[in-house]
């Protein structure tokens, strides 16, 4: 409930930030002089010296009513630009840079309520409890699967077991004894990856056993905890040969440090706080990042405040991307690269706001796949088109090369916020 809340706050901070930049909104006409600076006011509705409204109305409504203006209204700009921007981007940034921008917003104001907007859906929809790292088949699945690579595993024990027998009953010298060395590491290592098997078929069916009573356990009204039971069939242990080096078995497995099977995200990043990263023998994570790592739900949420907070880094990222593309056009300026930069991610915005809330609804899963492979090519070749002027084919090979760069775009920022998300 805080994420909502936080991104509810934003858009509203957007909201306001936006009314700011647009200007005053037009009030009642007044009489007398400026209660600011004191200039006859000649019955206009602002002060013709320092802009300030000519009505001061001091009642409390007036705060809630200037508050809800600037959010959703903005002086009507809103329900005029965004739908300018969705159906003819092109037109509404080539207006913007010849100086016709009364009747729109500004493209820092459409930035902030698209950007901000798109945080508040990600906080309104519902979210896993954690990222499992596995694939998606079905606890039977995993079972089978466990049950072959076990079978696999029994049957290379099987060989190296043979395969020592021959070197026994060969001819003696000092290459039979290193042969047989070879041979009996070859036994251990199968040993061992039998017992690891085993492990595995026994984590999944232990899993299978869950999900099987897993809606009982969600539904019952009793107040004692569920009880779980281990399954009762298990793989007989692997065969010991005399003389050879049998490895002890591996302790048992935890949630958090698990095969990469049987891993979680929750439980990568646990695992990675424990033993950090070295570089060249030094650790490469603090200890405030560490901190940061061990308690997954903070750092989720510390990394969403970064991206929320630091989304204007994507405008100066994009623009050396950008001005390559328009690298000999005199005619071009950065101005024009800024305006096309915050109108394009003002639309990426919108657009991811869209495939969130999509995902949210079994039946609209194919909108994900059509929104980035169709309508954001789509909608970024009109709008090259349209706010450089250029024909269809030099618009269209700097489409593939703009959706080329974003991608390492992503890649910066998202860096970027990590970095900022690790040191909390």
């Amino acid at each position: 409930m805080s994420g909502e809340m936080e991104a509810a706050g934003g858009l509203a901070t957007a909201g306001l930030v936006a009314g700011a930049i647009e200007g005053p909104e037009p009030g009642k006409a007044g009489e007398g002089d400026c209660l600011n600076c004191g200039t006859p006011l000649n019955g206009g509705r602002f002060c013709s010296n320092c802009g300030q409204h000519a009505h001061a109305n001091r009642s409390l409504w007036a705060l809630v009513e200037e508050l809800a203006w600037n959010v959703f209204n903005l002086d009507t700009k809103a329900w005029r630009t965004v739908p300018r921007l969705i159906a003819r981007p092109g037109t509404l940034t080539r207006t913007y840079i010849d100086g016709k921008r009364a009747r729109y917003l500004t493209p820092l104001a459409t930035f902030l309520l698209c950007y901000f907007f798109m945080f508040l859906v990600f906080s309104a929809i519902p979210k896993p409890q954690t990222l499992d790292l596995r694939d998606s088949t079905s606890a039977a699945e995993r079972v089978t699967d466990a049950r072959d690579n076990l079978k696999e595993a029994q049957e290379g024990l099987q060989e190296a077991q043979q395969r020592l027998t021959e070197v026994r009953q060969g001819s003696d010298g000092p290459v039979r004894q290193a042969v047989l060395d070879a041979a009996q590491r070859g036994l251990s290592e199968a040993q061992a990856r039998v017992q690891r098997r085993q492990q595995a078929l026994q984590r999944a069916e232990q899993r299978q056993h869950e999900a099987a009573n897993a809606p009982v356990q969600i539904h019952s009204t009793s107040d004692a905890a569920p009880t779980t039971t281990t399954p009762t069939t298990q793989a007989p242990p692997p065969p010991v040969v005399p003389g050879a080096t049998v490895q002890p078995p591996a302790p048992p497995a935890t949630r958090d440090a698990v095969e990469n099977d049987d891993a979680t995200l929750d439980d990568l990043l646990r695992r990675i706080s424990r033993e950090n990263i070295d570089i060249n023998g030094r650790p490469w994570l603090s200890p405030a990042a560490r901190a940061q790592l061990a308690n997954p739900p903070l750092f989720y949420s510390h990394l969403q405040e970064s991206a929320s907070r630091w989304g204007f880094l994507l405008v100066p990222i994009s623009l050396p991307f950008i001005a390559f593309l328009f690298l000999f056009k005199r005619n071009i300026t950065l101005y024009d690269h800024v305006v096309f930069a915050l109108n394009s991610l003002s639309f990426a915005s919108l657009l991811f706001a869209l495939m969130l809330g999509a995902g949210t609804v079994s039946w609209l899963h194919w909108v994900p796949g059509v929104a980035l492979g169709i309508v954001l090519p789509v909608h970024t070749f009109f709008h090259i088109g349209g706010a450089y002027k250029m024909k269809w084919w030099s618009a269209l090979w700097r489409t593939f090369f703009v959706l080329f760069f974003a991608v390492f775009v992503l890649l910066i920022f998202f860096g970027a916020v990590l970095f900022i998300g690790l040191s909390g």
